[in-house]
């Protein structure tokens, strides 16, 4: 029988740059650690230790009553969920998609994830609109709704190809007055030409509080 190597104490730092250490040796598969924060990881193996495979868990943070904001350490990522959430997400590493939605190492996105969507179903930001900046890292179930694409593609900001500063009015050279637009089940609706682009703009707020209801967006 091979003599039992306890190698509780030893150190290394993990490809995050964090030292961490091992607190639990039951054999080379089963170890748990600790890393130079106090964070504490359970039954990692102790080839990934050797290798600095291991990643540091994301760091939970109360902000306020029944809220909680996620760092992970690796990318500085942050994220905020509801209380009752993490349990669900707790042990699965999460990053910034470079569309700044927050994803699993498969690609999963956590909004998606928290409410079981079907491959079928959208889920809107509610905070989309410029009230709240937009905000896809704030996945509090207050601001999720599961949706159809046409209802989440109103909730949209305005595009980059936009020139005029205001989501739906664009400039009519050729009269030289700025014009208003709005797309209401795949159809474009004219608004009308205006003088300035606030009133075009408002001449758009207008017809989507009447066409996009809860989903206007007014950027």
């Amino acid at each position: 029988m091979a003599e039992f190597n306890d190698r509780t104490g030893e150190t290394r730092k993990m490809n995050c740059g964090i030292n961490a250490t091992i607190i639990m040796y039951r054999n080379s598969h089963d170890i748990d650690i600790q890393f130079g924060n106090r964070q504490i990881v359970k039954h990692k193996d102790y080839h990934s230790f050797i290798r600095g495979q291991i990643r540091q868990p994301m760091i939970y943070i109360e902000i306020e009553h029944q809220t909680i904001m996620c760092e992970n350490p690796d990318t500085g990522d942050i994220f905020i969920i509801d209380a009752g959430d993490l349990e669900k997400i707790n042990g699965i590493h999460w990053s910034s998609s470079k569309k700044g939605y927050i994803v699993n190492h498969k690609k999963k996105q956590l909004h998606r994830y928290l409410l079981n969507a079907k491959e079928d179903e959208f889920i809107d930001h509610i905070d989309g609109n410029p009230k709240n900046n937009g905000n896809p890292k704030n996945n509090r179930r207050s601001n999720l709704r599961i949706c159809t694409n046409a209802e989440n593609t109103r909730n949209r900001k305005k595009p980059v190809t936009n020139t005029s500063g205001k989501k739906g009015v664009y400039w009519k050279k050729c009269l030289k007055r700025y014009g208003a637009k709005i797309t209401f089940n795949g159809k474009q609706q004219h608004l009308g030409y205006f003088d300035t682009v606030a009133l075009a703009h408002k001449a758009y707020c207008e017809a989507a509080i009447k066409y996009h209801g809860e989903f206007a967006n007014y950027g």
